[in-house]
Formats: structure tokens, C-alpha cells, sequence
């Protein structure tokens, strides 16, 4: 993910578009899922749904702590491009967006994803 900097403002948002396709890739496995009986088989004890659930919430959560990282490089940063004051600050603060944007949508990706360890994902 070469666009995943504080440069840009599509950097800066890399996460919630994460977070947001994460989203829907989960309600896609749910209906999915239970069309398809996914949840009646089991492996360690936990059903293969909610394990693709579970895998997909660590990939995304995983790339959401990378742009939290860049983030926070970002913020870090005094000056690197040498641009000036102004243009120092920009990104100084365009990293702390980014950062902040990261933490919120890992936040908002565990609170969802709570809910698939504890229900059944088809139970009606």
C-alpha cells in the first residue's frame, strides 16, 4: 500500500477505508456463511465462519496498526521534505490525523468484531 503515508489525504484515511471494507466483507461472510452452512462445521472449537470472521478482523486490524505506525512516523517528523516551516507542519499534522484516524478505526474493528466470539453469526 504505497498511498498509506501523511502525504496525501487518501493516506491519511487508508484506515477507515480499511475499516470500512473489512466491514463489509464481514456482512458479505455472514450471509454468505449461513446461506452456505458454514457455522455448522467446527474447527478448534469455533465455527468456520466465524473463524474466516476472526481472520479477516486480524488482516485488517494488522493493516490498520501499519497505517497507525506511518501515522505516527509522520507526526514525528520534524521537517523531512525540507519544504519549509509550513509545509513541516502540514505533515506533522496530516500524521497526526492519520494516527488518530488508525486508533479509531482499530477501536471501531474490535468493538464490531466482539460480538463474533460471543454469538452465533446465523442464530435467528
Amino acid at each position: 500500500m504505497a498511498f498509506a503515508n501523511n502525504r496525501s489525504l487518501v493516506g491519511v484515511i487508508t484506515a477507515m477505508i480499511i475499516w470500512a471494507a473489512w466491514f463489509v466483507l464481514v456482512y458479505a461472510l455472514t450471509g454468505v456463511g449461513c446461506d452456505a452452512g458454514w457455522h455448522t462445521r467446527r474447527f478448534a472449537g469455533i465455527n468456520h465462519l466465524s473463524l474466516w470472521m476472526l481472520a479477516s478482523t486480524a488482516v485488517a486490524v494488522a493493516l490498520m496498526a501499519w497505517c497507525a505506525w506511518r501515522g505516527w512516523v509522520g507526526w514525528r517528523e520534524n521537517n523531512p521534505s525540507g519544504d519549509g516551516r509550513e509545509a513541516g507542519q502540514r505533515q506533522r499534522f496530516l500524521g497526526m490525523v492519520m494516527l488518530i484516524l488508525a486508533l479509531l478505526a482499530i477501536a471501531g474493528t474490535l468493538m464490531i468484531a466482539l460480538p463474533i466470539l460471543l454469538l452465533d453469526p446465523c442464530a435467528t
